[in-house]
């Protein structure tokens, strides 16, 4: 599937006459109806087209799909497409701000093996009921085996599904050292830890260590988080207040809530008014 976006492209499909450099017309054209006989299959693409209606700024993302009997086709695609400078700007004021190949599919003895472009990539979804043909990383693939029956091409890896999580994980331990050897194993990690083909680990800290002694409770931060203000006045700290932030307070704070990266530090204020 070449997917693709551009201009002269989607103006062949529609039978405008323009095609890209090097590229037969009517061969262009018959790629665009899809009757070039024995097909290399599928181009698809998408654009970014800005048009102006009644003075208001229009957008609009074009899908494209060619098919082509020759697989040097595409790299003539691929090379008509790098030598344009965009935004390319049309004769009735519109312009294409943006066209690339998103997706090649290519028969493969019994079936089509759909390949992404650099930058795009197939759903976990796709990857799973078309077959990966490579590996599958953080919820996506390059390759699948078959074509998607709902017409769906590659996407960029940046519009991907992602969902980010942050969990809070709280520990006991009756000795200090555990604490430590922590620190050390925590050190030793490179992130982000791939657990499975969904799932990353981007970052781990120990924010907060409680240690109990003979007059109760001192909670303290680690390296870059603080106390907030209110728990420091609450529970009392057992270090100097600094920039409404403390590093020490003297109890463990009952609403579970721990010491915080500075820039997530939000401090309550309470009016008091007397009537």
């Amino acid at each position: 599937m070449v997917s693709t976006s551009s201009s002269s492209m989607t103006e062949t499909a529609a039978g405008c006459g323009r095609c890209p450099s090097g590229i037969d017309s009517d061969e262009a054209g018959d790629a665009a109806r899809g009757r070039t006989g024995e097909l290399w299959r599928l181009g698809e693409g998408s654009g970014l087209f800005t048009a102006r209606h009644n003075s208001e700024l229009l957008e609009f993302i074009v899908v494209v799909e060619f098919n082509a009997s020759q697989a040097v086709v595409i790299e003539q695609i691929r090379a008509s497409l790098a030598s344009i400078t965009f935004p390319l700007h049309l004769d009735n004021g519109d312009e294409i701000t943006a066209a690339n190949i998103t997706t090649v599919c290519q028969p493969n003895v019994t079936e089509y093996q759909c390949v992404c472009e650099d930058g795009y990539a197939w759903s976990y979804n796709n990857c799973k009921t078309y077959e990966a043909c490579d590996d599958i990383s953080l919820g996506s693939c390059g390759c699948i085996s078959g074509i998607p029956s709902d017409g769906e091409m590659c996407v960029l890896e940046s519009e991907l599904p992602f969902t980010d999580f942050l969990f809070e994980i709280e520990m006991e331990s009756s000795s200090i050292s555990v604490i430590d050897e922590m620190r050390r194993y925590f050190q030793n990690i490179t992130f982000p830890l791939q657990l499975d083909e969904l799932v990353e680990v981007l970052d781990v800290d120990i924010t907060t260590v409680c240690n109990f002694n003979d007059s109760g409770y001192k909670c303290v931060c680690e390296d870059q988080y603080f106390w907030p203000c209110e728990k420091c006045a609450e529970y009392g700290s057992c270090d100097d207040i600094a920039n409404k932030t403390c590093r020490c307070i003297n109890d463990i704070p009952s609403d579970r809530q721990f010491c915080q990266p500075v820039n997530e530090i939000t401090s309550k204020i309470v009016l008091y008014i007397s009537v």
